[in-house]
Formats: C-alpha cells, sequence, structure tokens
C-alpha cells in the first residue's frame, strides 16, 4: 500500500515537473501566450486565448499581407480574425493555467509554436480534401456546380495559411486549384439546339451543355438580360435561357460561369469566417453564345401522339404489359396542368391530392414545357408504372432565375395519373437504379430514389407537414403518396 502511494506521488511529481510555469514560459522564446482575468474561469480563458491570438498575428502580419482584403478594419485585425478561424476548430493545443486573484480568476493561456505548424496543417489538409472532393465530381459525376463550388472554398482557406506555395502529398494546391477551375471552364461548351420565338415579348433558347464531350450533371451561369442578371441552372446536359422584352431580339448572349457560391458559404464553418476576412480569387469564366438563327415556334416539329414526348419501354421492361394509351393520357394532362394552369381545379376535380399538389408546383415554380421532343422511359415500380424524365422550365422571376427540371409521373397499374415528383440528376439515377439488370433488385433501388424524390419535391411545393413527417422521430414508411 506504501509503495503504490509512493509511486502515485512520484508520478504526479514528474507531470509537474514536466509542465512549464507561468514565469518560464514568460520568459521563454519558444512559445505563444495570453492572460487575462474575469469573474468566471470560461470568460478568462476566452480573453487569454484572445491575448495569444493578438500576439501571434504580430509574429506573422507580414505572411498575410497579400491576403487579406483591403477595407473593414486594420490588416492586424484582419489577421487576428484569420487566426480566431483556427481557434475555433483546431487550436486544440493551447493550455490553460488558471488561479485565483482576489474574486477573480486569472487565466494563462499558452502553446508550444511548434503547435502553430500542426494547425495550419490541419488547415492545409482541409483544403486538400475538399480539392479531392472537388476532382471527385468533376471527374465522376460531371456535377461541375459542386466541383467549382469546392475548389474555390478550397482555393480560399488556402489564404489562411501563411506559405506562398502550399503543397500536401506532392499536390502543389496554390498552383492546381486555380489550374483546375480554369480548366474546367474552358472544357465547357454551350451549343443552342433549340430556339423559339413564343411571342414579340418572349423567347426561349435551349443550350446542349458539354464538358470534355459529355453531358454536364450540374452547372451554373448567369447571363445579363439587358435589365437583371439571371441565373439559369443546368441539369442534365441542358439548359433553357428565357429572354424576356428587349432582349428577346438579342443575337448572342454574354453569360459567366459561377464558381463564387456565396450563398453556400456557411456549408463550412471556416469558409464563412473567412468570407468578410481574406482577398478573393477571381477566374474569367464569360464567354459569348451565338443564338443566330432563330427559328419561331410555328416551324417547331411536334410529333403525335404525346405533344412533345415520345415513350419508350426500355431494356429489361420490353416484356411487360404496359397500358401505354393510358399512360399516354397522363402525360397530356400534366401538359395541359402546365399549358393551362387555371384548368388545375377542373382537371384533377376527382383527385384532391393532385389538385392540391399541382396548384403548389405551379404556384412556387412557374413551370413551362418545352416545345422539343423528347424522350421518356416508362418502367415499373411497386404501385404501378413512372415517366421519367419529361422536362420543364422553372421560372423564378424574384430571384432572377431560371433551372431546368425534369419531372417523373406516376400511375397506378391501370396507368392512371396519380402523382408527380422532380427527378434527380441523371448520371446518379443510372448510376444507382440502373445498376443491376434484375428487376426485383431494381424496384428496390428505385424505392430509395423515389423516397429522395418525393422530399425534393416536397421542398419544391412547400409541403411542410409532408417534410416534417418524413423525418419525424417515430418510423414512417411512403406508400406511394400516403404517408404511413
Amino acid at each position: 500500500m506504501k509503495k503504490g502511494i509512493v509511486l502515485l506521488f512520484l508520478a504526479v511529481f514528474c507531470l509537474q515537473a514536466q509542465e512549464p510555469n507561468i514565469h518560464t514560459i514568460r520568459s521563454s522564446r519558444d512559445y505563444y501566450w495570453g492572460e487575462a482575468t474575469a469573474a468566471v474561469a470560461a470568460e478568462a480563458q476566452d480573453q487569454a486565448l484572445a491575448d495569444m491570438i493578438k500576439k501571434i498575428a504580430v509574429t506573422v502580419i507580414t505572411s498575410f499581407k497579400d491576403k487579406t482584403t483591403e477595407t473593414g478594419g486594420t490588416i492586424e485585425e484582419k489577421v487576428e480574425s484569420i487566426l480566431k478561424t483556427h481557434s475555433a476548430a483546431t487550436l486544440k493545443n493551447v493550455h490553460f493555467i488558471n488561479r485565483p486573484e482576489g474574486m477573480q480568476i486569472h487565466s494563462f493561456a499558452y502553446m508550444h509554436k511548434d503547435e502553430l505548424t500542426k494547425i495550419y496543417t490541419a488547415r492545409k489538409q482541409l483544403a486538400y480534401e475538399l480539392y479531392k472532393t472537388a476532382l471527385f465530381h468533376e471527374e465522376s459525376t460531371l456535377n461541375l456546380a459542386q466541383a467549382l463550388k469546392l475548389l474555390y472554398f478550397s482555393r480560399l482557406l488556402l489564404q489562411s495559411v501563411p506559405e506562398a506555395q502550399i503543397i500536401v502529398d506532392d499536390v502543389n494546391l496554390t498552383v492546381s486549384i486555380p489550374e483546375k477551375i480554369n480548366d474546367i471552364c474552358r472544357n465547357i461548351r454551350f451549343k443552342p439546339i433549340l430556339d423559339e420565338t413564343l411571342d414579340e415579348r418572349e423567347r426561349c433558347v435551349t443550350l446542349e451543355v458539354t464538358y470534355k464531350n459529355q453531358p454536364v450533371s450540374l452547372l451554373d451561369f448567369m447571363f445579363w438580360d439587358g435589365s437583371n442578371q439571371v441565373s439559369v441552372q443546368t441539369r442534365d446536359g441542358q439548359a433553357n435561357v428565357t429572354l424576356y422584352g428587349s432582349s428577346v431580339s438579342f443575337d448572342d448572349v454574354d453569360i459567366s460561369i459561377k464558381y463564387n457560391y456565396y450563398e453556400c458559404r456557411k456549408e463550412i464553418d471556416a469558409v464563412y469566417q473567412l468570407w468578410n476576412v481574406v482577398v478573393h480569387p477571381e477566374f474569367n469564366t464569360a464567354m459569348k453564345i451565338s443564338l443566330s438563327p432563330k427559328r419561331s415556334i410555328k416551324d417547331m416539329f411536334r410529333p403525335d401522339p404525346v405533344a412533345g414526348v415520345r415513350l419508350i419501354q426500355p431494356e429489361p421492361f420490353t416484356d411487360l404489359e404496359i397500358p401505354m394509351p393510358k399512360v399516354a393520357t397522363a402525360v397530356e394532362i400534366f401538359q395541359a396542368s402546365l399549358n393551362e394552369p387555371e384548368n388545375v381545379e377542373t382537371l384533377f376535380q376527382e383527385d384532391p391530392f393532385l389538385n392540391a399538389k399541382m396548384k403548389n408546383f405551379l404556384k412556387y415554380n412557374q413551370p413551362a414545357v418545352l416545345s422539343q421532343l423528347v424522350e421518356a422511359d416508362v418502367r415499373p415500380h411497386w404501385h404501378g408504372y413512372e415517366v421519367r424524365r419529361i422536362p420543364v422550365t422553372n421560372t423564378y422571376k424574384t430571384l432572377n432565375k431560371q433551372t431546368t427540371e425534369y419531372i417523373v409521373l406516376d400511375t397506378d397499374t391501370s396507368g392512371q395519373f396519380m402523382d408527380l415528383t422532380t427527378a434527380l440528376n441523371n448520371h446518379t439515377y443510372e448510376q444507382f437504379v440502373l445498376g443491376d439488370s434484375f428487376i426485383h433488385e431494381f424496384m428496390h433501388r428505385q424505392t430509395i430514389i423515389k423516397f429522395i424524390e418525393k422530399y425534393r419535391t416536397a421542398y419544391m411545393t412547400r409541403d411542410m407537414d409532408l417534410i416534417d413527417k418524413m423525418f419525424a422521430d417515430n418510423a414512417l414508411i411512403i406508400v406511394g403518396r400516403v404517408v404511413e
């Protein structure tokens, strides 16, 4: 027993001997330190940490001179802000010595200078992980919107590291990130494939959007319509640009590919904290698209029997007996509701569910049917059939935004129109659902996709009741269009 007590005493003594005291730290050049006094320990520690950061900022300020903005405060304040973005997440090796001082607590914060290098390493690693994820989206999913966003965020994070050349795993991020952003933008192609003058005040141009000869899964770009900057989203290789008023007469349109995702900056806390502190790199993504020659809508080919939609029964479902005439009627009803929204009440007078859902879809998204010929696949699901990928153009005038969406229509086993959802991008669908040739496995995978698409549609139709039920604590199952 006595031997154990002696060993414990020796261990505590050795541990205390290893811990530097305040006097040693202050007189040493191996530490950063700060101190403060406050009524409670937590407040004293926060103030001591802030004091330490201020002193670190003085030592590294010259390394950040070209990386901070020139407005909104002194360079000293900007560098302190940069260091605080590290402290919020990665200053884990700061030690504190707290002692009573009268009725208050005196806190002494300190950190060995070697730890600062570890902190910068963590930030470089985060930038590198974003860079690798961006490459995955560029090469594998063709989601160029996500790739450009992550590359830009990664480049922004490098502004918080006081090194001229930042290299991780033999990759020079300082050089590779801007090169990749420029390479992506340089290899995107926009080709007008349809140009419709709907009337003297409205014109719709459909663009084929490819990257290295492959259809782009997702991409955002902006154009100037003569009075406003309009945002357009490309999905599955196609974008629709709607011109109004004086812009109807444009012979070409100037666009710029989006890479600065201001509205997404809060997705990564360090990016959000750095946003107003560091210099933002700029890239020239502008290009001009010729819109000639123009064709009027009366010149367009409109196939029968369903206006603009050719229904396909793909492999391995060619042997199934699908009631195609009834399915075609469902497509026509959907198109009629878009072309004549005032008749939705009549079209769905015996179906309150579709009546309400279609009204909300029209109200919040302002969709318009495209007139070019498209092919839509008809496949089975657990409760009937689906018609996948009918393109529409959604317009959000208050946001100056236009997007291409693809609609999925669900029918029952007789072909009766039952539901509509907005589709995920085609690359995801093909990779996840069509990756198995067995019909029973296809149905299981399709169920997962349908759940995601129903959630996405609930968001677009502002169906908060369904969203709350989907994420309720108690389990639920979506059976067709019923939540159980």
